[in-house]
């Protein structure tokens, strides 16, 4: 009898182990991981979500760090609505949870499923676009966008591509251009100086 127990309790860990040692993923990237921008430049990308397994979850956060001295966020479009948080807007990164110095704010999503069916769809799922705007005095080197989550029970958080980085490059500098009215106005004033020369020479050099 005690064998057979003993036998009942090894199955049972053995059954487990796979769900302990081989846990499934949350992997969170960025449409794009990289851009070069000017000075009042725009930096948009979507936020993609992956699963490891095609077994809906009770759900993820998310959260996005940067630097609102080179960047500000203007807000965020397209939010997979299914169990969603609502509004995603920016918060002071007070506890550097990101461990990154140079960030001080941060935007946080999430979305919670009280039936543990999230999401209800398979393969890529785009959660939310972000939208920000380089300061005007961000002319040149880098700056990150971190990205850090929390995965639901029984998953790993991972992301593809962090962080994303903005590389800042001046503004060309524009020839300005006459344009039709400006192009106009000097055919103009050259044919009022070849007037004035012309009658000049008749009033100062009349023909003999």
């Amino acid at each position: 009898m005690i064998n057979k127990s003993i036998a009942l309790v090894v199955c049972f860990l053995i059954g487990m182990m796979p769900a302990v040692v081989f846990s499934a993923l949350q992997v969170v990237s960025p449409s794009s991981s990289s851009f070069t921008v000017a000075p009042g430049g725009t930096v948009e990308f979507t936020v993609i979500y992956q699963a490891s397994s095609p077994r809906p979850t009770s759900g993820l956060g998310v959260q996005l760090y940067y630097d609102s001295s080179k960047l500000t966020f203007t807000g965020a479009s397209q939010i997979y609505a299914q169990d969603s948080a609502g509004l995603i807007t920016s918060v002071d990164d007070t506890a550097n949870e990101d461990g990154d110095a140079s960030t001080d704010k941060k935007i946080p999503a999430g979305w919670a499923s009280l039936v543990g069916n999230w999401p209800l769809i398979l393969g890529d799922v785009t959660l939310f676009k972000a939208t920000f705007v380089t300061d005007a005095g961000f002319a040149s080197g880098t700056t990150d966008i971190n990205v850090r989550g929390e995965p639901a029970v029984g998953h790993q958080f991972i992301t593809a591509a962090a962080p994303v980085t903005v590389l800042a490059i001046a503004r060309p500098q524009t020839i300005p251009t006459l344009g039709s009215w400006g192009i106009t106005l000097l055919i103009l004033l050259l044919v009022f100086a070849s007037w004035r020369g012309l009658a000049t020479n008749k009033i100062f050099f009349p023909r003999s």
